[in-house]
């Protein structure tokens, strides 16, 4: 699913384009037309979910205090203020502005990775012509010569194919092995190059992950120091800032701690990767 059709994202998407305020049951319909369904279950925590995100004042605080598992007398029926108008939160609001700059940040990345792919596709056709022109006019310089001293080479011309076919074979064996070692390190310093200096907002959104593929870790408990980035199944990208303090922080979930430092520059990249 892509974002652009997420219930979350279109919610926070109406609430800004409606800035004089809006009710739920105006939202919903409005969901409902996008082609969202809504059992018992889901209204339920979507309402949950709207009344913290959009200030109504009552039914903000009811459903705070339950949030937070406090007792309180509430709302008699929080369905009254389905119809009641609502606005969107400073928070919520700032949220959907980040997310919208992600995205945007994404498609500059894409667009960019586009476009270098195109000049290193261009370069490789270049440099196959170019080595099918050297081979082209080596065969013709060694037909030549062979046509000039056939018959001196022919009766030594299989002895020294027998020699030199061995060595030849090999050495292109090794050549190949270390043009692939030196290819993975490039490609490794080429990545921690990219990648030092810049925010962890561009990291992500150079790399094209969400969520579900980074975290930041803590050490000792309270302070963040990093964050790891699962590129594959076998390699892990850690990224590494100046240590930051959320013990007075305002509580966020595992996967949204990163907006404490999103804006903090990496001082430090390493690779982890587990060889099978």
């Amino acid at each position: 699913m892509k974002l652009q059709d997420n219930i979350y994202f279109q919610s926070y998407e109406y609430g800004f384009n409606h800035p004089e305020g809006l009710t739920l049951n105006e939202l919903l319909a409005y969901l409902k037309e996008k082609g969202h369904v809504f059992d018992a279950n889901a209204e339920r925590y979507f309402q949950h979910w709207f009344f913290l995100n959009f200030f109504n004042e009552s039914a903000t605080w009811q459903t705070q205090v339950h949030e937070h598992g406090r007792m309180g007398s509430g709302i008699v029926n929080i369905k009254d203020y389905y119809d009641k108008k609502s606005v969107m939160t400073g928070e919520a609001m700032l949220r959907y502005v980040d997310i919208l700059e992600l995205m945007q940040a994404r498609d500059h990345a894409a667009k960019a990775n586009e476009n270098a792919t195109k000049s290193i596709q261009l370069s490789e056709e270049a440099s196959r012509h170019a080595a099918d022109s050297t081979r082209t006019a080596r065969h013709s310089l060694w037909a030549t010569i062979g046509a000039l001293v056939v018959t001196i080479l022919l009766g030594l011309w299989q002895v020294f194919g027998q020699v030199d076919e061995q060595p030849q074979c090999c050495d292109h064996g090794e050549r190949e092995t270390q043009r692939e070692q030196q290819t993975i390190k490039a490609n490794a310093d080429a990545l921690v190059n990219a990648l030092t200096g810049r925010t962890i907002r561009e990291a992500i959104a150079l790399l094209k992950v969400d969520t579900s593929q980074f975290y930041v870790f803590d050490e000792p408990p309270g302070i963040l120091r990093g964050m790891n980035v699962q590129l594959n199944d076998s390699t892990v990208l850690s990224l590494n800032y100046k240590r930051r303090s959320i013990i007075d922080k305002p509580y966020r979930g595992f996967r949204q701690q990163y907006l404490y430092v999103v804006d903090d520059t990496i001082t430090a990249v390493s690779i982890k990767q587990d060889r099978p």
